[in-house]
C-alpha cells in the first residue's frame, strides 16, 4: 500500500523526468538554432540536473520500498515463529 510520502515522492520524480524529457525535445527541435555558447551549456547542464534529480528520487524510492518490504518480511517471520511456538506448547 502506498503512503502519502510514496505518492509525493513519485509525483516529484515524474515531474523532474517530464521536465527533462521536454527539455531534450525542445533542445533538439525548437531551440536548436538559438542555443549557442554559454546558453547551450547552461541549457544542457540544467537538463542534466533534472535527469540527475529524477534518478536520485527513483533510487530513494527504491530504497524506501525495499526497506519497507524487508521490515514486513521480518514481522511476518516473527509472527509465524510465535504461532509455531504456541502450537508446539
Amino acid at each position: 500500500m502506498l503512503t502519502k510520502g510514496d505518492r509525493i515522492r513519485r509525483k516529484f520524480g515524474l515531474f523532474f523526468i517530464c521536465v527533462a524529457v521536454l527539455m531534450v525535445i525542445w533542445g533538439f527541435t525548437a531551440l536548436e538554432e538559438r542555443l549557442r555558447g554559454v546558453a547551450f551549456l547552461t541549457y544542457w547542464l540544467t537538463c542534466l540536473v533534472f535527469v540527475t534529480i529524477s534518478i536520485y528520487i527513483a533510487l530513494w524510492d527504491f530504497w524506501v520500498m525495499m526497506t519497507r518490504e524487508r521490515r514486513e518480511q521480518i514481522e511476518k517471520l516473527q509472527e509465524a515463529l510465535k504461532q509455531d511456538e504456541s502450537t508446539d506448547s
